[in-house]
C-alpha cells in the first residue's frame, strides 16, 4: 500500500525545512514588520479607535487576540457613533480563513467527525501495512479508535513547529501527517488542522498580494500573550512581504511574560520611525516594569482585596458585587474565572436572579437530553450494566426518547392477535428478583432463559392475565434484542438470530428484521418514537426532533464518505459521542453585554468599569500543562519545546492586563485555603503588593457598595471584616450566612440583597414571628410550617407507660392524646414483653399496666385519632380532611397500613404514591426468598392433592397420610420445584454458593449432580427443615392453600365488626390466606369436645358468635400465616408469630372471614409459621381446647392471649380470651375503615418512617427516624 501520494510531498517543506517564505525573508530582509509599545490595560489604543471613527474605512485590518475583544471593540465603536465594518476586525484564526479564500485553496472540511472517521480508516489501513511499528503489530488485534484520537492530539501539539518529526521516539506523527494529506486529496478539501501549513506554502509560492490585503494599507496586530507558534511566526512574516504589519506590544520583561508575543526582535518604533500608513499619533514610550500601567493610573484605578475562606463563596460574592454595580452605579462588569466554560451553567443560574443572561451563544448537542438518552439506548447491551433492570427501566420510561405503547405494530402473534410485544415493568422486576438476573456480560441470555420458562406463580390471582404479560414481555425483549443487533457484543449476536418460543403459547415469536448497521438502527429507532410526545416537550433545554435531525445528518455524511461498515458496536457509540461534542446549536436566549464571564485568556484586551478576579485559585486556573500522549519531558526537550513556564508567563500577561482594565478591580484571595490558594501569577502579585505595602490601600470597598452591606446588623449585610494575617488588620470576607439567636433559639440566615436571600429572610421572619416586608402569596401555607412544632410539643407531652408506678395503668381515654406508639408499651421488640399479664388492670381496655416491676402491654389503640384542637388552617395539614375515602372492599394489608400511619396509607391508597423499591442487588432479594418459600409450600400442598385457592372436596388428611407416603417423597417434590423455579441455584458466584448451602445444605457441584440424576441430595437446609416441620403436623389436615376470602358467589365477605361505642359496623373484606387447616381429632378427643359443647352435629346458617355464646361446631379450624425470618436468634424465636397475633390483622380477619363463609366451622387456632434456619409452626389455641391441646400435634402452642385478654366481659358474660382477641382485632380494623371514611390522614411517626415514601415531604417523619 502506498501511503505517500506524490501530490502531498510538496507540503512537507514547512515541517522539515525552513519554509520558502522564511528563507526569502532571512536572506533578502523583505519583511515589513514594525512594532510599537502600548500600555497594558486597554485592548485597542485611542488613536486606533479614533482612526475608525474619523472615516468609515481607514484601510486597516486589525487582528484581535480573541473573539470576545473583537465583539467588544465593534460594540464600542458603534456606541461611539462609528460604523465599523466587521471585515476590518478579525482574529488569528479568522485571518487564516481569509487567506484560505484568497488563495482559492480547496474547500474547508469542517465536519470534524467525518474527517476523523476518514482519518481513522486510513490509520487502520496504514497500521496493517506496518506504518506504526511502535504502536501496532499487524495481526495482533485491531487498531483502536483511541489510538487515532491520541495520535491526533499529539499531532495538534507538535504540528505548529518547523521540525515536528525529528525526534527519536516519534510514534508516527509523520505518517499521520501524510495520511491527512491523502485524506484531503480524496475528499478534495482542506482539513482545519492543515490549513496553517497550506496557507504558509501558498504565501511562499505566490508573488501576488492576496486579494483582501491588496486593498488595505496594512495590518495592525494587537497585543497577544506569549508566544506565537513557529508556524504563526512564519505565516505573519510571509504575509508581511505582501502587506506591512504593525504590532502593538507591551513593555516589560519578555522572559517573565509581560512583554507578550512578538514577531521580530527589533526596537519598537518612535515618532520618527513610525510607518506612514499607520494613523498619525504620538508614540507612547512609557515604562512597563510595574504591574500597574499608565492606563490604570489614568483611570484612577482602585483595588479591593477580598479574602475567601472557601472558594465556593466566590460565586455568591461575585453576584453581590454585580448587583451593587448595576443597582448603584451602572456600567460594565468583567468577571474572570479560570473555569468559566465548565461553570457556565452555574454562572447563568447565579445571574439569572438578577435578570442577567450571561453565557456563550452556542452549546453542544452533547448536553441535550435527547442525545444523552440516545447514548444510553445505544449502549443498552454494553458494559457492566448491560441489559440490567435499571437500564431497561430507563429505556422504557425515557421522556427524552418517548416510545409509543406499541413499538412494533407490524408484528402479529401467531395465535393471540390481541397480544402485543410490550414491556411490563412488574414482570421485569419479578424476573430480576426471582431469577436473580443482574446486568453485565451474558445478562440478555439469562433474561431470555428466565422468560422462556416463566409461568404464573402458584399463588397468582389472575393467571391468564399473567401469562399474557409474561409472553408480551418476552416478545418485546426478543424484538429489542433483534433491533439492537448491530450494537451488540459478538457473543450476544447469536441470541438475536435464535427463534424464541412463547413461554405461554409455545408458538415461535415473530421479530423485526435486524438492522445492518448503527445508522440503520438509529433510523428505525427514530421511526418508532412517539413524535407527538417528543414534539410536545416544553423542557427548556430539550430540542427533541431538532437534535435527532442534526445527529442523523451527521451520520449520513459519515456514511456517504466512509461507508457504514464501521458503524457498529462500540465504534458507533463512540461516533455518536463525538457527534454530540462537535455539533453546536445556537442558543435563543438573550445575552447580556453588561456582564461578561470569561477566562483570563478570553478576556485579554477586554475592558470594563469593574473587573472581578473571581476564579483565579490553583484549582480554577492551574498552571499545569495538559498531558499529551507520547510527549514526555525527554521528547519535549529533544523537540525544543520544553517550556514549563509558558503557562505562567501567559498568566502574568493576562493578569497585568486585567489589573489595569477597569476603574475598580476586585481581587479574590484564597490564601487561607490550604489546598486552593491563589494561582501562581496572582500569588506573585499578592506577594509583591504585600511586600511593598500597597496592599494596605486595597482594604476599603468602593462607593457603590452600600455601607449596610458591610457594616451593621441588617439583613442586607453580605460582607464581614475578619483578620486573616497578623499585622495586616481586618479584610473584607464574604458573609454567606450568619447565625442569630432570639428568644426561640439559634437559627441560620442567608445574607445579602439578592432575591433568593430576601425570600429566605422572609421565611425566617415568618418562622420567628417577625414582621417582614414581603407579602405572603398563600397565607394558609404559613400555618403549615407550624405542624412540626405542634406535633413535637404533643409528642413530648403524650402519656407514657414508662412513667407508671406499680399498680398504675394508662386509661383508654388517653388515646386521644397519643401522637405515636413509642410512648406506650405495645410495639413488640421481644417475646418477654408478653410474659407480664395485663388482665389484672383496674379497667380494660387500657394503654398499659405495671402490675409489678415490669410493664405489661396494653390494647392496640391504633389508628390514632388526629389532633382535634387544630385551627382551621392547620387541621387539613395535620390530617383532618373534609372528604373521606371509602372502598368497596378492604384487604388486611391495606388496613394494616392505616394502623401503621394513616397519612402514609392515604398517600399510597388514595393518592397512589408509591416509591419504586425495585433495586436489584448482588444478593437474592429477601422478597424473592420469601416468595420462593411460599411457592414451595404451595407446591408441596399440590403434591398432597390440593388445588391452589380451592377447598378440597374430600375429607382432609394430614400430610403424612396423603399421596406423599414418605418424607423422602415430599423432599423430592420440593427439589423438583426448585430445579424449575430457582434457576439461580448452583451458579458459581458467591451469592448462589451461599444461598444453595443455606437452602439445601449442598454445594453448587452437588446440586449440579442432583440435576443430572447422579446424586440424591439428603434432606437438609432451610427447605429440608420446612418439609420436615410440615410432616410433623400430624394433627392438622390442610383444607386449602391461598384461600381467597370470598363467598361462594365470588363476592367479598362481610365482616361483622363492632365500633367503640357499641354500634354495629362492618365492611367487606377480600384477601388470600396462606393456609387453612382442619383439626384432626381422634375418637377420644371428639368425645371430650362433644361433651364440653365444642363439637356438635347441628347445622347453622349464621357464623359462630363473637360474643361468647356457647355453640357447637361441626369442624374446628386453624388459620396459618407463613413468614420468612432471618435466623432467628434464640431470644427472638416466636417474635414474628407474636407480632402477627398482637400487631397485625391478617390472622383475626381471615379467621372471622372463614367463620362467616363457613357457618358450621369454628376457628380455634391461629398462628404464624416462622421459616428460617429452622421452621416452627406456632399456634395460639382457644382455651376451649385446653383439655386436649397437648395431644393435638398442631405445632408449638403459645398461650399469650389468656394473659392479656380477659375471659369475662364487663357485663359478666363469659367469653374465652381467644374469642375476645378476635372481637378486639375486628374492632381495630373497623376503626381503620372509619378513619379513612372520615378523612383522617394524620401522621403517626415511628420506625416505619425510615422507609416511608413520604419521609422527604412529611415534617413529622423526623420524629420517627426518617430523613
Amino acid at each position: 500500500m502506498n501511503i505517500w501520494p506524490k501530490c502531498s510531498i510538496q507540503f512537507l517543506t514547512h515541517l522539515q525545512l525552513p519554509s520558502p517564505a522564511l528563507s526569502v525573508v532571512n536572506t533578502m530582509s523583505h519583511h515589513r514588520i514594525t512594532s510599537e509599545r502600548v500600555p497594558s490595560g486597554q485592548g485597542m489604543p485611542p488613536w486606533l479607535s479614533q482612526a475608525f471613527l474619523s472615516v468609515d474605512d481607514p484601510g486597516l485590518l486589525v487582528v484581535h487576540p480573541n473573539e470576545a475583544h473583537r465583539q467588544q471593540t465593534l460594540q464600542r465603536l458603534h456606541d461611539m457613533g462609528g460604523h465599523p465594518s466587521p471585515q476590518s476586525h478579525t482574529t488569528m484564526n479568522q485571518l487564516l480563513r481569509l487567506l484560505h479564500v484568497d488563495f482559492r485553496l480547496p474547500v474547508m472540511l469542517n465536519d470534524d467527525v467525518t474527517n476523523f472517521m476518514g482519518l481513522h480508516r486510513k490509520c487502520e489501513e496504514a497500521a496493517e501495512d506496518f506504518a506504526f511499528p511502535l504502536l501496532h503489530t499487524p495481526g495482533a488485534g485491531a487498531w483502536s479508535i483511541q489510538k487515532t484520537k491520541r495520535l491526533v492530539t499529539l499531532y495538534a501539539e507538535v504540528a505548529p513547529m518547523r521540525s515536528p518529526f525529528s525526534w527519536s521516539s516519534n510514534p508516527g506523527v509523520d505518517v499521520l501527517h501524510q495520511l491527512m494529506l491523502s485524506l484531503e486529496h480524496e475528499e478534495g478539501g482542506t482539513l482545519p488542522a492543515l490549513l496553517p501549513h497550506h496557507v504558509l506554502n501558498a504565501l511562499g509560492e505566490t508573488e501576488e498580494t492576496p486579494f483582501h490585503f491588496s486593498t488595505i494599507n496594512g495590518v495592525i496586530l494587537l497585543d497577544m500573550a506569549p508566544d506565537f507558534s513557529e508556524i504563526e511566526q512564519d505565516i505573519m512574516m510571509s504575509l508581511s512581504v505582501h502587506c506591512p504589519l504593525h504590532q502593538l506590544i507591551h513593555p516589560g520583561s519578555f522572559r517573565l511574560g509581560f512583554h507578550g508575543a512578538y514577531l521580530v526582535d527589533e526596537p519598537p518604533c518612535t515618532d520618527d520611525t513610525l510607518p506612514t500608513w499607520v494613523p498619525n499619533h504620538e508614540v507612547w514610550d512609557g515604562d512597563g516594569a510595574s504591574w500597574t500601567s499608565e492606563v490604570g493610573e489614568s483611570r484612577n484605578r482602585t483595588i479591593t482585596r477580598v479574602v475567601l475562606d472557601d472558594p465556593e463563596h466566590m460565586l455568591d460574592a461575585t453576584a453581590h458585587i454585580v448587583h451593587d454595580v448595576l443597582q448603584h452605579q451602572g456600567g460594565r462588569v468583567l468577571v474572570l474565572d479560570g473555569q468559566a466554560h465548565q461553570r457556565q451553567r452555574v454562572w447563568q443560574q447565579r445571574f439569572a436572579q438578577l435578570g442577567i443572561f450571561s453565557g456563550s451563544s452556542s452549546k453542544s448537542v452533547e448536553g441535550q437530553p435527547v442525545h444523552s438518552a440516545l447514548i444510553h439506548a445505544a449502549g443498552l447491551g454494553l458494559g457492566m450494566d448491560a441489559w440490567s433492570l435499571p437500564s431497561l427501566r430507563t429505556l422504557i420510561a425515557s421522556t427524552a426518547l418517548p416510545w409509543p405503547s406499541d413499538m412494533f405494530p407490524a408484528l402479529e402473534h401467531p395465535t393471540q392477535p390481541e397480544w402485543r410485544p410490550s414491556p411490563h415493568l412488574d414482570v421485569l422486576t419479578d424476573m430480576a428478583q426471582n431469577f436473580h438476573v443482574l446486568g453485565g456480560p451474558g445478562a440478555i441470555g439469562r433474561w431470555l432463559g428466565a422468560l422462556s420458562q416463566a409461568q404464573p406463580s402458584l399463588m397468582e390471582r389472575r393467571p391468564d392475565e399473567r401469562r399474557q404479560s409474561l409472553e408480551e414481555t418476552q416478545w418485546w425483549l426478543a424484538c429489542i434484542l433483534r433491533s439492537w443487533t448491530p450494537l451488540l457484543l459478538p457473543e450476544d449476536r447469536f441470541l438475536a438470530d435464535r427463534i424464541q418460543q412463547g413461554c405461554s403459547s409455545g408458538q415461535p415469536l415473530p421479530v423485526p428484521q435486524a438492522p445492518s448497521n448503527g445508522l440503520a438502527w438509529l433510523s428505525e429507532t427514530i421511526q418508532r418514537l412517539d413524535f407527538e410526545r417528543l414534539g410536545g416537550s416544553d423542557a427548556r433545554f430539550n430540542r427533541g426532533m431538532g437534535d435527532l435531525h442534526d445527529v442523523m445528518e451527521a451520520l449520513v455524511r459519515i456514511a456517504e464518505s466512509e461507508g457504514t461498515e464501521g458503524l457498529v458496536g462500540t465504534m458507533f457509540i463512540e461516533v455518536l459521542r463525538m457527534i454530540g461534542q462537535s455539533l453546536r446549536i445556537a442558543t435563543v436566549e438573550p445575552q447580556s453585554t453588561d456582564v461578561l464571564v470569561l477566562t483570563p485568556e478570553d478576556a485579554l484586551g477586554c475592558e470594563a468599569d469593574v473587573v472581578v478576579l473571581a476564579g483565579l485559585d490553583v484549582q480554577s486556573w492551574p498552571m499545569k500543562h495538559a498531558v499529551v500522549p507520547w510527549l514526555d519531558p525527554a521528547a519535549q526537550l529533544e523537540l525544543g519545546m520544553f517550556h514549563n513556564d509558558l503557562l505562567v508567563r501567559q498568566g502574568r500577561h493576562h493578569l497585568r492586563h486585567a489589573l489595569n482594565a477597569g476603574q475598580h478591580v476586585w481581587v479574590f484571595d484564597t490564601s487561607p485555603v490550604e489546598d486552593a490558594g491563589p494561582s501562581a501569577p496572582l500569588a506573585e502579585w499578592l506577594t509583591e503588593v504585600r511586600r511593598s505595602g500597597a496592599m494596605l490601600s486595597m482594604r476599603n470597598p468602593p462607593a457603590y457598595v452600600p455601607t449596610t452591606h458591610h457594616q451593621g446588623q441588617g439583613n442586607d449585610r453580605c460582607w464581614d471584616w475578619r483578620v486573616r494575617e497578623e499585622g495586616l488588620g481586618a479584610w473584607l470576607c464574604p458573609l454567606p450566612t450568619v447565625q442569630e439567636e432570639d428568644e426561640q433559639g439559634a437559627f441560620i440566615r442567608r445574607t445579602g440583597p439578592l432575591p433568593r436571600n430576601r425570600r429566605q429572610a422572609a421565611g425566617v421572619n415568618l418562622q420567628r414571628h417577625r414582621t417582614g416586608s414581603t407579602k405572603v402569596l398563600n397565607p394558609t401555607s404559613l400555618v403549615h410550617a407550624h405542624e412540626m412544632a405542634l406535633v413535637s410539643d404533643r409528642h413530648r407531652r403524650q402519656p407514657a407507660s414508662k412513667r407508671l408506678a406499680e399498680g398504675e395503668h394508662l386509661p383508654w381515654s388517653g388515646r386521644n392524646r397519643l401522637v405515636s406508639m413509642d410512648s406506650v408499651n405495645y410495639s413488640l421488640l421481644d417475646t418477654k414483653q408478653l410474659e407480664t399479664p395485663s388482665v389484672g388492670a383496674p379497667e380494660w381496655p387500657h394503654l398499659g399496666f405495671r402490675p409489678e416491676r415490669r410493664l405489661a402491654i396494653g390494647v392496640d389503640p391504633r389508628p390514632l385519632p388526629p389532633y382535634g384542637s387544630a385551627p382551621e388552617g392547620l387541621a387539613k395539614r395535620m390530617g383532618r380532611l373534609s372528604n373521606g375515602f371509602t372502598r368497596g372492599r378492604w384487604s388486611p394489608s391495606r388496613l394494616e397500613k392505616v394502623l401503621r400511619c394513616p397519612r402514609q396509607a392515604w398517600a399510597e391508597t388514595r393518592l397512589e404514591i408509591n416509591e419504586d423499591e425495585s433495586h436489584p442487588s448482588e444478593d437474592v432479594d429477601n422478597r424473592t426468598r420469601g416468595q420462593l418459600v411460599h411457592d414451595l409450600s404451595v407446591a408441596l400442598m399440590e403434591a398432597h392433592g390440593l388445588e391452589v385457592s380451592e377447598e378440597t372436596n374430600q375429607s382432609p388428611v394430614p400430610l403424612h397420610e396423603g399421596p406423599l407416603e414418605t418424607l423422602t417423597m415430599a423432599w423430592g417434590e420440593t427439589l423438583a420445584f426448585l430445579s424449575v423455579h430457582a434457576t439461580w441455584l448452583g451458579r458459581p458466584n458467591a451469592v448462589s454458593v451461599h444461598r444453595t448451602k443455606a437452602l439445601l445444605n449442598a454445594t453448587p457441584d452437588e446440586w449440579g449432580l442432583h440435576m443430572s440424576g447422579d446424586l440424591d441430595l439428603p434432606i437438609g437446609g432451610q427447605v429440608g427443615a420446612m418439609v420436615t416441620a410440615d410432616w410433623k403436623l400430624k394433627g392438622a389436615a390442610p383444607l386449602v392453600v391461598e384461600w381467597p376470602a370470598r363467598q361462594s358467589a365470588g363476592s367479598p365477605i362481610p365482616i361483622d365488626a363492632v365500633r367503640e361505642d357499641g354500634t354495629k359496623g362492618g365492611f367487606d373484606m377480600f384477601g388470600y390466606a396462606d393456609r387453612i387447616d382442619a383439626v384432626v381429632l381422634s375418637d377420644e378427643q371428639q368425645d371430650v369436645l362433644i361433651a364440653s359443647g365444642v363439637l356438635s352435629d347441628e347445622h347453622h346458617d349464621t357464623p359462630y358468635p363473637l360474643d361468647g355464646q356457647p355453640r357447637g361446631a361441626q369442624r374446628l379450624i386453624v388459620v396459618r400465616d407463613l413468614k420468612t425470618v432471618n435466623g432467628p436468634k434464640v431470644d427472638r424465636a416466636g417474635l414474628r408469630h407474636a407480632r402477627c397475633v398482637f400487631e397485625d390483622l391478617q390472622l383475626a380477619l381471615y379467621a372471622r372471614a372463614w367463620e362467616v363463609a363457613h357457618p358450621n366451622d369454628r376457628v380455634v387456632g391461629v398462628g404464624a409459621t416462622e421459616i428460617g434456619e429452622q421452621t416452627v409452626h406456632y399456634v395460639e389455641l382457644d382455651e376451649a381446647l385446653d383439655g386436649i391441646a397437648s395431644t393435638l400435634m398442631l405445632g408449638d402452642v403459645t398461650e399469650h392471649l389468656r394473659h392479656h385478654f380477659p375471659v369475662t366481659e364487663a357485663d359478666g358474660e363469659g367469653q374465652t380470651a381467644f374469642r375476645r382477641w378476635m372481637a378486639e382485632r375486628l374492632k381495630v380494623a373497623q376503626r381503620a375503615v372509619d378513619a379513612m371514611a372520615n378523612g383522617h390522614a394524620n401522621a403517626t411517626p415511628g420506625r416505619h418512617c425510615s422507609y416511608c415514601s413520604l419521609q422527604d415531604a412529611c415534617d413529622v417523619a423526623e420524629l420517627g427516624g426518617g430523613r
